[in-house]
């Protein structure tokens, strides 16, 4: 099990760094890169610096895609992001996991993966809901798209967990995280 996380210029710094340290510390292969470019610049100004970008990704390499919050000044020059918007529709048609917490989800309804499928975001209302079934959970597990809100990471990165490595492992770390 391999996830591919992608970072872009505004991303939340914690709703990366929580996620990455769950599948650091259970020993869950990732690998992180920039959407068009190789040093990102998060929400706050922290600067991450990524080996390649997703032009040079082969997404048969992995089992799940990641993607962190974005601050709302750059999630416009995201949903318009072509090449983030066919690797996630590939992903898709793969039914590989597809993960994306707080704002990311509207990326999610931009690719047109949100369909008919339940979902959560800390982002209220956006054009690219439209077709997907809204739900007041913390996390949201629909087939292989799974949510989450920001302000409860530690409930996204469980599910994300449950999802990737199984029940135990998760329940371990709900404990952990007081959830």
């Amino acid at each position: 099990m391999k996830v591919l996380i992608i970072l872009y210029d505004g991303f939340t710094e914690y709703e990366y760094a929580i996620p990455v340290m769950a599948l650091h510390y259970y020993q869950v292969p990732f690998e992180v890169v920039g959407l068009n470019h190789t040093e990102i610049i998060g929400g706050t100004g922290l600067r991450a610096i990524t080996t390649r970008t997703v032009s040079q990704v082969d997404a048969e390499q992995y089992d799940a895609l990641l993607l962190p919050g974005i601050d709302r000044e750059k999630r416009d020059q995201v949903l318009h992001d072509e090449s983030l918007i066919s690797l996630i529709q590939e992903f898709d048609r793969a039914n590989k996991i597809i993960a994306a917490v707080c704002a990311a989800p509207v990326i999610l309804g931009a690719a047109g993966v949100l369909q008919g499928r339940r979902f959560c975001s800390d982002v209220r209302s956006h054009p690219a809901f439209a077709g997907g079934i809204r739900s007041s959970e913390p996390a949201v597990r629909d087939g292989h798209i799974l949510t989450g809100l920001g302000a409860r990471i530690f409930h996204f990165t469980a599910l994300l967990l449950e999802t990737l490595i199984g029940d135990e492992k998760a329940a371990e770390y709900r404990r952990w995280a007081g959830i």
